[in-house]
């Protein structure tokens, strides 16, 4: 296994860019990641596992986890002794709906040489979680009812006593042994005195 390294310099002045390029001579190395497929629920935990298998002894690997190619988590293993395979994890809590995507776990061989081998990925999907429906609390319910009970108890008492208070007032409050006719010129001729 060999790893080449070239500088390219552009003729810009501000420009100038790294290219590394990895070429494994001489080994192979799986990678495989369980589960393949996942769904789970908003503020799941959740862990992915990655199995490294290699026909070549490695002292010392690197770990990555990419989201959709972009680094999510980073972990250096260093073996007692050199090792040929192992299974690495990867915890994720609280998940959010914006967490589904395309987990992929990486494995760089930094020592003896430089080689990186990458999984199959694990495709996440987030789903939400169904809403609880709670049920309406009964003292709000029993406070309701009381409120426009009595609401409609004001309004009808109000509507009463301005209908009695109304009628009273046309009725002739004046006792006589006179007939109905006698009363109203009597009333005429006070109305006519006061003014």
């Amino acid at each position: 296994m060999s790893t080449q390294m070239f500088v390219v310099f552009m003729p810009f002045w501000i420009i100038t860019s790294v290219v590394t390029v990895t070429v494994v001579v001489g080994g192979t190395c799986n990678i495989s990641q369980s589960p393949a497929e996942l769904t789970v629920e908003v503020g799941a935990n959740i862990q992915l596992f990655c199995t490294w298998i290699s026909d070549y002894r490695v002292e010392t690997i690197r770990i990555l986890w990419l989201k959709d190619g972009e680094q999510k988590h980073s972990t250096r293993e260093n073996a007692s002794k050199p090792a040929m395979n192992g299974t690495f994890s990867f915890n994720i809590t609280s998940f959010k709906a914006d967490d589904s995507g395309l987990y992929r776990c990486e494995v760089t061989v930094e020592i003896p040489s430089l080689a990186s081998c990458y999984g199959t990925g694990t495709n996440l999907t987030v789903k939400d979680s169904p809403k609880e429906t709670k049920p309406f609390p009964q003292y709000l319910l029993i406070a309701a009812i009381c409120g426009g009970s009595l609401i409609l108890l004001t309004i009808t008492l109000s509507a009463s006593l301005c209908k009695f208070f109304r009628r009273r007032q046309w009725e002739d409050h004046t006792y006589s042994n006179t007939s109905r006719g006698q009363m109203v010129k009597v009333r005429k001729k006070r109305a006519k005195t006061r003014t």
